[in-house]
């Protein structure tokens, strides 16, 4: 026999895991009284609908002595979870960490579960640096018996402003009105009335970054004429124009256009509702287009919602 021969038995035998092509012996498999080879074991056993078992098992008495030390380490940690469809390792993270906050070794990612990173800060003076650099990431404090994956930031501070408004309306007034429009208003960034900065208002104010950011808002001037100001919001750089979130980019949006109409009203609603402002409908002009300008020390603002 041939080594083609013989290594075709080989094959024919393995793949129809029947009968061995042995043919310098003459013999089929039926001879044979292994199993395996073409011998067919037939249950007549019924076949039985699959029922879902109840989950059981031990139950462990965990007491505070074990955890304390570790739970003391964890209380030194921050959550960030990364406003971003993208996933990036804890080494990337730790590099933009680095270059951008520039703190040296007194914050450090640990630990990773998706979008959820674990940042361990030295100095309670780092923990609040970093609690103010959303939105690039949302740091939440860790919280005890929680899951990673369970801990979910639903609201967070930043810096908005509002832009394109004749000078009288930029006073603690109207930014107030303004801020709890797009959110929940703070403060605004001077003292006392007027403001010199005449290009816009810097509002601090706390949003849902899981909806579609407001971009903006009708008022009444006092000669009757009702026109727009336009909200810009600050370390935005990855915004869609489709459904107005944070964290991706129009070319990245899975949400239906019917989806994100049935929002956005959902949002003028609630706004109608809490503070009893008439909604008017503009169809000249698209929501989620507008560029702003430049922003102290960026070169680039043209991935911000304005």
């Amino acid at each position: 026999m041939g080594k083609r021969n013989a290594y075709l038995e080989i094959v024919a035998d393995k793949d129809m895991n029947a009968e061995s092509l042995h043919s310098n012996s003459g013999e089929s498999s039926e001879a044979s009284d292994g199993e395996g080879q073409g011998t067919k074991i037939l249950n007549h056993v019924p076949i039985e609908n699959v029922v879902e078992k109840a989950r059981r098992g031990p139950v462990l008495e965990i007491i505070v002595e074990e955890i304390e030390r570790d739970g003391e380490i964890w209380k030194q940690c921050v959550v960030g979870d990364l406003l971003d469809s993208r996933l990036f390792s804890t080494h990337h993270l730790q590099s933009w960490i680095n270059r951008v906050w520039r703190v040296g070794n007194n914050a450090r990612a640990i630990a990773r579960d998706g979008n959820k990173y674990v940042i361990f800060v030295q100095t309670e003076v780092v923990r609040q640096f970093v609690l103010q650099e959303n939105p690039w990431l949302v740091d939440a404090e860790w919280k005890p018996n929680t899951k990673l994956r369970d801990m979910k930031v639903d609201s967070i501070l930043i810096w908005m402003h509002v832009v394109d408004l004749p000078t009288e309306y930029l006073n603690h007034v109207m930014a107030r009105k303004f801020g709890n429009v797009a959110g929940r208003f703070v403060m605004a960034d001077w003292e006392g009335d007027p403001t010199s900065n005449v290009r816009f208002m810097r509002i601090r104010v706390w949003i849902n970054p899981h909806k579609p950011l407001i971009a903006g808002a009708f008022y009444k001037r006092d000669d009757g004429v009702i026109d727009w100001a336009i909200f810009s919001y600050e370390k935005v750089h990855r915004f869609c124009k489709k459904c107005g979130r944070i964290c991706h980019t129009q070319s990245q949006c899975t949400h239906l256009n019917a989806e994100i109409e049935d929002e956005v009203n959902e949002q003028m609603e609630e706004i109608r509702r809490e503070q009893s402002y008439e909604i008017v409908l503009d169809n000249q002009h698209n929501l989620f287009t507008y560029e702003g300008p430049l922003q102290e020390g960026e070169e680039d603002y043209n991935n911000n919602i304005q």
